[in-house]
Formats: C-alpha cells, structure tokens, sequence
C-alpha cells in the first residue's frame, strides 16, 4: 500500500510542520488548537494505517525489507544517501 510513498518521514514530520503552524498562527490563537488537534490526528490516522499494514507472518509478501535467511528484518523501510560522494 505505502510502495514509493515514505510514510514513516511523514508521520515523524507531521507533528514538526504542525507544530510550526501553530507557532506562526499569532492572531488567530483560538484556531490553533484546532490546528494542532489537526495534524496529530493525521498523525495518527497515518500511523493505524502502518499498524494495520504490519504482517506478523515471515513469509508474507507484505514484508517490504525481507531477507530469506533473516526474517527479522524491517517491514517499513527508508534509507536515503546524505553524502552521495560517500560510497558505502
């Protein structure tokens, strides 16, 4: 369901870009805890959705990093190259 997508930043930044709106709402402080309530509720509907996706069983396909010999690996996984010039 998450192929391409990379949930796990999104639900770690949701909170973060909520949080700095809210900040930045100045005159309009009653809404900003509508704001807020907003994006940890995203936040979570997000994160139900992982918990949902999650597969218990080791043979599922559904496991997205799998290696044959290791079944413990993650299921949602990012990794994103910082230091292109780094080869490692």
């Amino acid at each position: 369901m998450f192929e391409g997508i990379p949930i796990i930043s999104i639900i770690i930044l949701l909170p973060l870009i909520g949080a700095i709106i809210t900040f930045c709402m100045g005159k309009y402080d009653k809404y900003a805890k509508w704001v807020a309530f907003g994006f940890s509720l995203a936040s979570l509907i997000l994160s139900l959705f992982v918990v949902m996706e999650f597969s218990l069983n080791p043979s599922d396909s559904a496991t997205g990093f799998h290696d044959s010999a290791n079944w413990f690996d993650y299921q949602f996984y990012e990794s994103y190259a910082w230091i292109e010039s780094q080869n490692w």
